[in-house]
């Protein structure tokens, strides 16, 4: 069994008060394949956020995060990973953050 190295790329911040209330603003983007992501809102709004930058995918509340590990899918010999160029948009829900950072954090195979 062959086994796999990740390595994890320079982790991605945005201060909460640098999100404007309106469009779509990046945290980071991906220059490798993810493995795992891990997108975290600790603002004190709900924030939509987008990984392509032009749709959005999913909500972040303040304090929460999602955490995709696609390593674990093996349904196939590949493994699914998030492309390379991919990253975190967001975009706040009603209000403008006042506080707090969103981070982006993603480890890929090495």
């Amino acid at each position: 069994m062959e086994s796999v190295r990740l390595v994890p790329d320079v982790i991605s911040v945005l201060d909460g008060i640098d999100v404007p209330l309106t469009g779509l603003t990046l945290v980071g983007t991906l220059n490798y394949p993810a493995r795992i992501y891990l997108a975290q809102n600790f603002t004190d709004v709900f924030l939509f956020c987008s990984q392509d930058g032009n749709y959005e995918n999913f909500i972040l509340p303040p304090g929460g995060f999602v955490l995709l590990d696609c390593g674990t899918n093996k349904g196939t010999p590949n493994t699914a990973e998030i492309p390379a160029g991919y990253g975190l948009w967001v975009n706040p829900y009603l209000t403008a953050p006042t506080k707090g950072i969103v981070v982006l954090s993603y480890w890929y195979s090495g």
